[in-house]
This record gives C-alpha cells, sequence and structure tokens, in this order.
C-alpha cells in the first residue's frame, strides 16, 4: 500500500499518467509545439504584441531548443508536462520576459489543439502517398492482366470468366474512393484553432489568420469553444482507415485463398515466405497474414479513439487530448503497415496465368 504525503504528484499517478504522457509529447508533440511556437512569436510580433528584441531571443531560444530535441527533456516530477518542461528552458534561455510573453493571447488548450491538428495532417499527408503508391501498383498489374482469364467468383465458388484486369480494377475502385475520404478528413483537420485561448478568445489584437498561414493552414477554427473542444476531424480520419482497411481486408482475404498450394494462382514473393518448423519444405505466406493482423490494429485503436471520445463533456477536457493521441497515432501506424506491406507483397507476386485460364470455363 502506497501512503501519500499529500505532495503532487502522487507515486502512482505519475506512474501511470504524468511518466507515460510526458514520453509521449516527446514522441508525437514536440516538434509541433515548437512550430506553433514560431508562428505564435511571429504573429505577436508581427501585430505589435512583442517587441523585436523579445521576438528574436525566443526565436533564438526555439532553435537552441529543436536543435536539441526532445530528448535533451527529462521527465521529473516538480515539472507537470513537456509544455511546462519546454516553458521553463525558453524562459532560461530567452529571459523571463521574453519566455513569459510567448503565452499572450494563448493557453495550453488551444496550443494542444494545433499540435493534434499538425500532428494529424502530417499523418493524413503520409498515409495518402502510400495510398497513392498501392493505386499505382494495382493499376501496373491490371494493365499487365487485360487478357487473362479467370473465373470470376461469387459466393466463394466459380461464376463467370473474367479477366485479372477486371479483378483488380474492382479492387482499385474503393481505394479511389478511400483516397477522396481521406483528403476530405485533411480539409477538415487543416484549419488552426490557435489563438482562441483558454476558449473564449482574447482583447490582445491578434491575427490568428496570420499564424494559420504560417502554419500552412488552410483557414482557422472560428468559434473557440470548437476549436478546443472538436473531435469530429479525429473520428474522420481514423474511420477513414477504417473503411479502407476493411476494403482492403475482403481483398487480403481472397489473396490468402490465391496462395494456398491446392489453388496455386499466387505465388508470393520468396522475400515474404517463412517456412514451418516442422516442415521446412512449406511456403508460408505469412505476409499477408501479418496484413490481416494489422487490419485488426486499426479497427481495434479506432474504436479506442471512438470510445474515448464517447460521453467526454464537451469543451477542454483531459479524456480527448493527451489520451488520446496514442490510440490515434497507433492507429495510422498500423494503417501504413497494411498499405506498405500489400504494395511490397503485390508489386513482387505473380499469377499463375496459364492456372486461372484453365479454370475460367469452370463456372
Amino acid at each position: 500500500m502506497t501512503v501519500s504525503s499529500g505532495a503532487f504528484p502522487h507515486p502512482v499517478y505519475e506512474r501511470h499518467v504524468l511518466g507515460p504522457a510526458f514520453r509521449e509529447s516527446q514522441r508525437l508533440l514536440f516538434s509541433h509545439m515548437i512550430a506553433a511556437s514560431e508562428a505564435h512569436t511571429l504573429m505577436l510580433h508581427e501585430t505589435g504584441n512583442l517587441p523585436e528584441a523579445q521576438a528574436v531571443a525566443l526565436l533564438r531560444a526555439l532553435s537552441d531548443v529543436t536543435t536539441r530535441g526532445p530528448e535533451a527533456f527529462t521527465y521529473a516530477p516538480a515539472v507537470e508536462d513537456l509544455f511546462f518542461a519546454v516553458e521553463a528552458r525558453l524562459i532560461e534561455l530567452a529571459g523571463p520576459e521574453a519566455g513569459g510573453n510567448l503565452q499572450i493571447a494563448r493557453s495550453r488548450n488551444d496550443l494542444d489543439a494545433v499540435m493534434c491538428r499538425l500532428m494529424l495532417r502530417g499523418r493524413l499527408l503520409a498515409i495518402q502517398d502510400d495510398v497513392i503508391a498501392l493505386r499505382t501498383v494495382l493499376l501496373a498489374a491490371a494493365a499487365g492482366h487485360v487478357r487473362t482469364l479467370m473465373p470470376g467468383i461469387t459466393h466463394t465458388q466459380p461464376a463467370q470468366p473474367t479477366t485479372l484486369a477486371h479483378y483488380l480494377l474492382g479492387v482499385l475502385g474503393p481505394l479511389e474512393r478511400d483516397s477522396a475520404r481521406l483528403l476530405a478528413a485533411w480539409d477538415r483537420v487543416n484549419q488552426c484553432p490557435l489563438g482562441v485561448a483558454a476558449f473564449t478568445t482574447t482583447s490582445f489584437p491578434i491575427d490568428r489568420a496570420l499564424t494559420a498561414r504560417l502554419l500552412g493552414f488552410d483557414g482557422i477554427v472560428e468559434n473557440g469553444y470548437d476549436a478546443v473542444g472538436a473531435n469530429d476531424h479525429m473520428l474522420e480520419s481514423v474511420h477513414a482507415l477504417v473503411n479502407m482497411t476493411g476494403s482492403l481486408s475482403r481483398f487480403v482475404h481472397d489473396l490468402l485463398i490465391w496462395a494456398r498450394k491446392e489453388v496455386g494462382i499466387l505465388r508470393i514473393d520468396d522475400a515474404f515466405i517463412q517456412i514451418s518448423s516442422i516442415m521446412p519444405q512449406k511456403r508460408n505466406p505469412v505476409v499477408l497474414e501479418h496484413i490481416r493482423a494489422r487490419i485488426g490494429y486499426v479497427h481495434g485503436d479506432a474504436a479506442t479513439v471512438q470510445t474515448i471520445v464517447h460521453s467526454a463533456a464537451f469543451g477542454d477536457t483531459v479524456d480527448v487530448e493527451d489520451p488520446i493521441y496514442v490510440p490515434l497515432d497507433r492507429t495510422f501506424d498500423a494503417a501504413t503497415a497494411v498499405v506498405e506491406l500489400l504494395t511490397a507483397a503485390l508489386e513482387t507476386a505473380t499469377f499463375d496465368t496459364d492456372l486461372l485460364a484453365s479454370r475460367a470455363a469452370e463456372g
């Protein structure tokens, strides 16, 4: 049993909340915290809220912190989170007046909101590139099999004859729409919440549009409550990944059947094959099983995001801040693995076109 001295933080709270949150912030949010602080500094100077000497001192301090990296910070009980650790370092480097003035017209609330959107924006761009790469591979495969006959399948049984290109272009259709869904999510993520402070905005004469432009946002989230309280952009982003991997899971199901020895129409490259310890002659297409498992990760972590959001109070609340970033990030990690593994496996796989053609008339 742990006896509390009444001093913050309680060791159990530190072990389960503050310590892990500090390390996850270092990994996920550090670069976005610095970018948001640089943009805010420039905006404060441009609007006459921060003297030039202080702005220069802050930007130099931020550059120094960037160079040293997130690993320069270590969790300590006296520092609640990474925000306060970085703030203390900036005050140390730029001086108390300049360091303190960085918080003019800014709260941890809107800073947290903008860091999340910057993180999501980067993940959406990266996964969109991966999806386009997979679409490119599917298009190339379809182009190479325009005349490759195969049995079309209904109810898992041979039906009317068709071509392999027809099938592959059918798989491509949902992926094209997945790209559109990811782009739609980007449109709603790429709006800047910075400048609403805690949520009631500020009386300082700031320029939110300038901050948004400096950070590469398309516009601003106008309502302060919406800016710090809404989570629909998170949900839309992970649901786009659920939609995409749900479609791909059906394709992977077919590929696993096709790769079975007795079916014999798909050969996965040796680079993705593992043997059995007791039956070394076997060619186990385990890459497809790993893809299938990671689709489960996507759906599970997306459900975690949805569950955390469920019933959380609308507004600034811890549930939908630091704790939600971990499953949010894991959802993108798993989706990235799914798309990249499938792309690489398809690029190197081969189809037995003669066997496919011979079975085309079996329906």
